[in-house]
This record gives structure tokens, C-alpha cells and sequence, in this order.
């Protein structure tokens, strides 16, 4: 197999991973701040997406996107960042632009990526080069790429759990035991 399709790739791969990490960067992020695990994770979730794109069997491409999520529990260290830096007024309004932002990128990512998907099938500069040969390495390029800035822009955030700073109250996202 000369390349993978990533629409062959289980859809629950990367969820999979998460499955068995969250808790461990939930802690970490506790324990050294919710910046560092974003701008790691986002960084990890880069790397992954650049493996997926280099794959050349299934089995890589499974795997790159299982590290990918054991890399990455992004989306609950964020939802705990949000918790942090709004107030009770505008909390609701913080994790509707999560989903909402979650919504456009399942709708743009697969038209983005299937516009990039086999550029040198498209476009005859890239025939015989990189993406003849790597088809699926410009889509997940781009992801990096989309990845490297979430995390510029993660790192222009203030930290909401500074070093060292376990959150009291039984373990909701912030602290403060009660929502």
C-alpha cells in the first residue's frame, strides 16, 4: 500500500486515545498549568497530524492517530481553562463558542481537506514530487499548521492554574467545588 486514505481510518481512533489520557493531563495540567498541556497538546496533535500525512499503512496511520489522542486531552483542559477565565455571566456564552467553533471546524476541515487531498492528481507542479508520493501530507499539513497557531494563540492567554495550584473542591473543572 503506497498510501493511506485518511477517511479509511477509524473515525475513533483519536477519541480512543483520549479515552485513556484525559485524566492523566487533567492532572498535569493541575499540576503545571493549563497553558503548558494546551501548547503541548496542540504541538503533539501537530506532530500526529504530520504522521497520518507520512503514513504509508494502515497500521501507521492507526497509529498516528491514536498518539495523537494520547498526546491530547485538549478539549477538557480548555473547557476548564473557560470555567477559569469567565464569569458566572459570561460562562455560558465561553462554552457556546466552544461548540460553535467545534461545529465549523467539522464542517470546514473535511472541505478543506478533501480540496488539498491528492494535490499532484489537481495540479500538475506537484506531480512527481513529495505529494505524488505522500497525497494525504498537504491536508495534514495544513492541520499542523492550524495547530501551531491555536497554540501561539493559547499562549497569549493568561494562566488560570498557576504552577502547583490543585484546584479545591472535589474536583470540578476550576475549582471551587461547586459550577
Amino acid at each position: 500500500m503506497s498510501h493511506v486514505h485518511s477517511s479509511h481510518i477509524p473515525p475513533f481512533c483519536f477519541p480512543f486515545g483520549q479515552l485513556f489520557s484525559a485524566f492523566f493531563w487533567g492532572r498535569v495540567s493541575d499540576d503545571y498549568g493549563r497553558k503548558p498541556v494546551l501548547i503541548f497538546g496542540l504541538f503533539a496533535t501537530a506532530l500526529a497530524a504530520l504522521g497520518l500525512g507520512c503514513a504509508t499503512s494502515y497500521t501507521a496511520a492507526v497509529a498516528a492517530r491514536v498518539a495523537g489522542g494520547l498526546l491530547n486531552a485538549n478539549q477538557a483542559v480548555a473547557r476548564g481553562m473557560i470555567r477559569e477565565l469567565t464569569t458566572a455571566e459570561q460562562r455560558a456564552r465561553g462554552f457556546a463558542s466552544v461548540g460553535q467553533a467545534w461545529g465549523i471546524g467539522f464542517l470546514l476541515g473535511p472541505l478543506v481537506g478533501g480540496a488539498l487531498s491528492r494535490p499532484a492528481d489537481a495540479y500538475p507542479a506537484f506531480e512527481g514530487g513529495l505529494f505524488e508520493t505522500l497525497p494525504y501530507l498537504l491536508p495534514c499539513f495544513c492541520a499542523a499548521a492550524g495547530c501551531a497557531l491555536g497554540a501561539f494563540a493559547v499562549s497569549r492567554l493568561p494562566e488560570t492554574n498557576p504552577r502547583g495550584e490543585r484546584p479545591s473542591g472535589g474536583g470540578t473543572p476550576g475549582g471551587g467545588g461547586t459550577p
